[in-house]
């Protein structure tokens, strides 16, 4: 009678929902008599073999079968090209042995030849310059960039004398809020920043020319927040800005009516550098209250009124108006290589994305 009530018992117990599964399984894989007896366990090295001259004394003729297969896979990998290592040590073949599987054993020798040439490479020797102690570190930091100064003063005269002019239009203080000079001045200084990184670029050197300061270089509302230290740095006088010209003086009167062109959104026709002449662009902010500025001003002054050819072969999404540093790049590019297409790569990628994929945050993958 006992012996039927624990049977039953047991057979509950064996059947509980919320027995432990990894006790059923071990106990399970334990009482197997076929996984005991096949089981590979780790013998390499043992007492009496601790090298390739003790396997050949000691070892079975089916471990010796065993050890003539991992060399034909060995020889199998080098003629493929996966492996590229001197022969194994004696170690190293007694630890491939213990491995079962061929799979296994390819990814131990491909780990071992991962390893020989992390060993194998030699530590770089540390350049270092010797100075003298004498001298501070920040006369290296001066010297640096003064040189650099030098080149960039070098480069942007060079490009006044042999490339095409771009002038920023800084007539618009009057029709802007103060925020929104604070956006242009902003966009000033980025355009700098895109001079001075093309005096270092194989592509010609930007020949910028800020005009139209009213009512002067002093009064002007662009370039007093533009002098401020948040935007212009270490340039506390406007003589040491990369540009060709700054002055009150209208575009007008630097330059003849028919070789000057005003870019503006408004307009109809494209702009072709090779027909239209020197670009102006106006200094207003893509967020500005107010419409049309420099369309209303081109056509007071009866001059050319063209736009950039962003469009061509695509959609523009939102606004169709850049920053001052996005058209400068543009035309720079389209100049280079008389590709719009090409000249659409400096452009930012929100301006061919659609507003759906924006939502979803699907623009991140999108190559433009």
């Amino acid at each position: 009678m006992w012996s039927i009530k624990l049977l039953q018992r047991s057979l509950r117990k064996g059947f509980r929902t919320n027995y432990c599964r990894s006790q059923q399984w071990s106990k399970n894989f334990s009482s197997t008599s076929n996984l005991l007896t096949n089981k590979r366990r780790k013998f390499y090295p043992t007492d009496q073999i601790q090298n390739l001259e003790d396997f050949e004394e000691h070892a079975s003729p089916e471990e010796k079968r065993l050890f003539q297969i991992v060399q034909s896979e060995y020889l199998a990998l080098c003629r493929m090209g996966k492996l590229d290592m001197p022969d194994p040590t004696d170690t190293q073949w007694l630890n491939t042995m213990n491995l079962e599987g061929k799979s296994a054993r390819e990814k131990h020798f491909l780990f071992l030849q991962k390893n020989h040439w992390k060993r194998s490479k030699q530590p770089r020797e540390k350049v270092t310059t010797e100075r003298n102690p004498d001298i501070p570190e920040r006369f290296y930091k001066d010297m640096f960039n003064f040189t650099e100064r030098l080149i960039i003063n070098n480069r942007v005269g060079q490009a006044t004398m042999l490339e095409d002019p771009i002038l920023i239009d800084l007539g618009f203080a009057d029709s802007l809020v103060y925020s929104e000079i604070v956006h242009v001045a902003r966009q000033l200084f980025s355009l700098v920043e895109c001079i001075n990184r093309s005096a270092f670029e194989p592509t010609p050197t930007l020949n910028i020319m800020f005009c139209n300061a009213k009512p002067s270089l002093e009064d002007n509302e662009f370039l007093k927040v533009f002098r401020s230290k948040e935007y212009c740095g270490s340039r506390r006088t406007l003589n040491d800005l990369p540009v060709s010209l700054i002055t009150d003086k209208s575009y007008l009167d630097l330059f003849p009516r028919e070789e000057l062109v005003y870019l503006s959104p408004d307009a109809k026709h494209y702009y072709i550098p090779e027909q239209d002449g020197i670009p102006i662009i106006g200094a207003i902010v893509d967020k500005t209250t107010k419409d049309k500025l420099s369309y209303s001003r081109a056509f007071e002054d009866n001059i050319k009124i063209r736009r950039l050819p962003i469009d061509i072969g695509d959609t523009i999404y939102g606004s169709k108006r850049l920053a001052l540093n996005h058209v400068v790049k543009y035309l720079a590019k389209l100049k280079f290589t008389g590709d719009p297409m090409e000249a659409r790569t400096v452009l930012p990628r929100r301006k061919f994305i659609k507003p759906e994929e924006k939502k979803h945050k699907k623009y991140r993958n999108v190559v433009i």
